[in-house]
């Protein structure tokens, strides 16, 4: 790997540094897409990431809670991590939105983890996996010419189950 790609660094407790500058956020939730496995955990880290395991994985990482995300990625393994925070500014418009998540409820049962229909297993933050979805927040902007709005970027809020 080369050492201008090494931008991630994990604490002996749990957090991450990006360039040596540690996150700001007490406690949140992470979704990290690995080429070998997708993983949904608390933050700060347990033992079971490592910062050689992101180096060598990491496709992306979204670190989240309801003020701010950090987004690390990149398009793959031999290229730069590329990375951003997102958190709300003002006079930005904004509107949030909920996605249902992936969730097979009858295998699920089964399980101490979410199933997804297509197979995978997966785990969430969550007592109950009925009506599991994220709660995301989208930024809107506007075409200078046209007065058209547009969602120019999105970030994660947190996982809720509530019934619509």
């Amino acid at each position: 790997m080369d050492a201008k790609n090494n931008i991630i660094t994990i604490t002996d407790d749990g957090y991450l540094c990006i360039k040596d500058e540690k996150i700001h956020m007490h406690s949140g939730n992470a979704i990290i897409m690995l080429t070998d496995r997708f993983l949904v955990t608390s933050y700060p880290f347990g033992s079971e990431i490592s910062e050689e395991y992101l180096q060598e994985k990491l496709l992306e990482l979204r670190l989240f809670d309801l003020e701010k995300e950090y987004k690390l990625f990149r398009g793959s393994v031999n290229k730069d991590i590329s990375w951003r925070l997102l958190r709300d500014e003002k006079d930005v418009d904004f509107y949030d939105d909920e996605q249902y998540l992936d969730v097979d409820e009858k295998r699920t049962k089964d399980c101490n983890r979410v199933c997804a229909t297509g197979g995978g297993y997966y785990s969430l933050p969550l007592s109950d996996y009925s009506n599991a979805k994220l709660r995301l927040r989208n930024y809107v902007r506007y075409d200078e010419s046209t007065g058209q709005g547009y969602i120019s970027d999105w970030r994660i809020l947190e996982f809720v189950n509530e019934e619509v």
